[in-house]
């Protein structure tokens, strides 16, 4: 149970019971050298169940925030967020739900080095001065 996906002139895969990066593979698709995938439909049905999901409200709608932008991603060193409001808190979380980072700010932009982290994905959680929430799936490779 993996999904792959390209970043370009890479493949990787990551596992979807754990988030962890478990393929990161380069390609020049020079002289003729491609890459197929194919899946089997079966083989994603029970994934996303069996996931668990660090915070208390879906992902997908945790989305207050006038305006955020969280790049690059996915990244390999380092993640930019820039806001139309004030973060005052920023917290990255496994798929596990485990937390590994927490820094209170007070300012509309900011750079976190991850270059400590492993690679997989995690989710980006900022709360803005007035408490409104914001959360984006990150992945590091």
């Amino acid at each position: 149970m993996i999904y792959y996906f390209s970043t370009g002139n890479a493949i990787v895969g990551v596992a979807l019971l754990t988030g962890l990066v478990t393929t990161n593979s380069n390609y020049t698709f020079a002289d003729g050298e491609y890459f197929d995938l194919m899946r089997n439909f079966e083989n994603c049905i029970s994934a996303n169940p069996l996931r668990l999901n660090p915070f208390t409200t879906k992902v997908d709608e945790q989305n207050e925030f006038v305006s955020v932008d969280i790049f690059p991603n996915p990244t390999t060193d380092f993640l930019i967020l820039n806001s139309g409001s004030v973060i005052k808190q920023i917290e990255i979380s496994t798929v596990e739900g485990r937390l590994i980072y927490k820094e209170h700010l007070n300012k509309t932009n900011t750079k976190i080095d991850l270059s400590e982290f492993i690679n997989g994905i995690y989710f980006v959680k900022l709360t803005s001065a007035d408490n409104k929430v914001f959360v984006k799936r990150m992945l590091k490779y």
